[in-house]
Order: structure tokens, then C-alpha cells, then sequence
């Protein structure tokens, strides 16, 4: 049985709960587009019917949404749209956009996609049943994603659970990214981002995938360090051996990787072994290099 682990709501949520006296607005319909400031709470659970139908479109700053234990459904049959879709569109980017559960996200394309945008958090969510990705972000920094549940979803195009993408000082803590079809977390580039306190287990693809996606954004200085990344479909921690090389990362002391059907760890990185990626403390059976501890 999966257990939400509770998240002490902290940074966008807390400054937004205590330093806003708005009154909570209510989010009855899907199509809901939140284009000012406030405080808004999921009333009733949504079925979203249209085809490329969003659930919530949030296009301003300082805005706090809370599903309050309801469901928001997405055509499932065509998996089109996005459940809560944070997008600035043509203007500046946003700052202070918080999104909290519990609650449940499925049946979309993806279940939360944040663009461009700084201080988000998402917390207490469960992102199931998508057809590419559980959550999606890029171009971000100061993301927070804690206590979630992104499992089940089906990464039809080798979407994983959790991706984040040209990503700078993002927290990821204490999620269950479980039982997806493609890989669970996966951090393709950025800086100083952080992934500790996950289970990542049981993934069609690696528990954890750490990689840069193109030359101009590598990934360097982040770390990955107390998560449990079990019986995965390819390896628990992966590594990419990509142009430019991820450098300057640190795997370590990782609670356990085991069972999973390539390695446990992986380094992609062999001239030199683990390029600059520093890995040390972990616990494992398997690793494809001596450098990968």
C-alpha cells in the first residue's frame, strides 16, 4: 500500500495561506482559466470531455490552488490535454504558483505541466493514468515537488512519471514514483537541483535518469542522495553518456537499488569513468564501473 508521506507546506503555499487575505474561489468546471492573483479551491471532482480540453489554466502569479480531495478527469480514451497547465503564454513569467492535494490528476496527456516559470510548488498531489507524463516542467527554478504519488501513467511516447528540464535549484522530496511505463524521475538538464527521499521503484524504465538533453543545457551540480530505486525495468540510477557529459553531479548514499533488470547504478561516462559525476555510499548489488559506488 502506497503512503502519502505529509509535506510541511513551506515556501509558495505558506507565504500564500498566511500573507493573502483573499477569499478561496471556486473551481466548478474544467476549461477554468485562473488569470488573476487569489486563493482557489477545487469544489466538486471535474470530468473534462473535450478533446484538448485543459482541466486548469493558470496564467498569473500569486495564485494557490487546492484540489480538496476531488478527482479531475481527462478524456481518457484520447488523452489529450493537461490536467493543471501553469503557462505564461505570451507574457513575463510567472513566480509564486502553488498547487496542493490531496487530490487526483488523470486521464490527460500529462497531469500537471508548469512552463517558465519561478517558486512553484507542488505537494500531495496523485498523478495517475496520463498518457505521457505524471508531472512535466521546464524552464524553472525553485521548484518544489514533495509528497506526491505519480504512478501508473503510461509514457506512450517515453514520457516518465516525473520529468524536469532545463531545471535550476529544484527540491524534489519524499515522492512515490512508482509503476510507471517509462522511467520514473527523470532530471535531463539544469543546476543545483536536488532529488533525496523518492522511491522510484518498479518502472518500466530507470527508477532515476539524470542526463542532458541537448549542448546547450547540461546538467551539473546536482545531487541524489536517500532514495530507494527497486525493481525497475532498466536500471535504478542511471547516468547518460551524452554530449556535453553531465559533470559535477553527486549520487550518494542512496537508501537501496536492487532487483533492477540492467543495473542498480549505471554510469554512462567511461573516458573518463564517471566523467566528473561523483558517486559514493550507495546501497546496491549491481553497477556497471568501479567508479559507481
Amino acid at each position: 500500500m502506497l503512503t502519502i508521506k505529509r509535506v510541511v507546506l513551506t515556501g509558495v503555499l505558506a507565504a500564500l495561506a498566511g500573507a493573502q487575505a483573499w477569499a478561496a474561489i471556486p473551481i466548478a468546471t474544467c476549461g477554468f482559466t485562473i488569470s488573476a492573483p487569489g486563493n482557489y479551491v477545487v469544489t466538486t471532482d471535474l470530468m473534462c470531455t473535450g478533446l484538448g480540453e485543459d482541466g486548469i489554466d493558470i496564467t498569473a502569479s500569486n495564485v494557490s490552488v487546492n484540489l480538496n480531495g476531488h478527482i479531475i478527469t481527462g478524456p481518457a480514451a484520447a488523452h489529450a490535454g493537461f490536467g493543471i497547465f501553469v503557462n505564461p503564454a505570451v507574457g513575463p513569467r510567472l513566480n509564486h504558483v502553488g498547487i496542493s492535494g490531496p487530490g487526483v490528476i488523470q486521464g490527460f496527456t500529462t497531469g500537471i505541466y508548469i512552463q517558465s516559470s519561478d517558486y512553484a510548488q507542488v505537494t500531495q498531489t496523485t498523478l495517475a493514468g496520463n498518457a505521457v507524463v505524471g508531472m512535466l516542467a521546464t524552464n524553472i527554478t525553485y521548484l518544489t515537488v514533495g509528497g506526491n504519488v505519480i504512478g501508473g501513467n503510461e509514457g506512450n511516447t517515453g514520457g516518465p512519471g516525473l520529468l524536469l528540464n532545463q531545471s535550476t535549484a529544484a527540491q524534489v522530496n519524499g515522492n512515490q514514483v512508482v509503476g510507471n511505463k517509462a522511467n520514473g524521475i527523470v532530471l535531463q538538464s539544469g543546476d543545483s537541483n536536488e532529488i533525496t527521499g523518492n522511491v522510484a521503484s518498479g518502472n518500466g524504465g530507470s527508477g532515476i535518469l539524470l542526463g542532458p538533453d541537448t549542448a546547450a543545457f547540461p546538467l551539473t551540480n546536482s545531487r541524489v542522495s536517500s532514495n530507494t530505486t527497486n525493481v525497475n525495468g532498466a536500471s535504478g540510477i542511471q547516468v547518460l553518456n551524452l554530449t556535453p557529459a553531465a559533470s559535477g553531479n553527486e549520487i550518494f548514499s542512496n537508501t537501496q537499488s536492487v532487483g533492477n533488470t540492467v543495473w542498480d547504478l549505471e554510469d554512462d561516462n567511461l573516458v573518463p569513468p564517471c566523467g566528473t559525476d561523483f558517486w559514493s555510499g550507495n546501497v546496491h548489488f549491481t553497477a556497471n564501473q568501479a567508479c559507481v559506488k
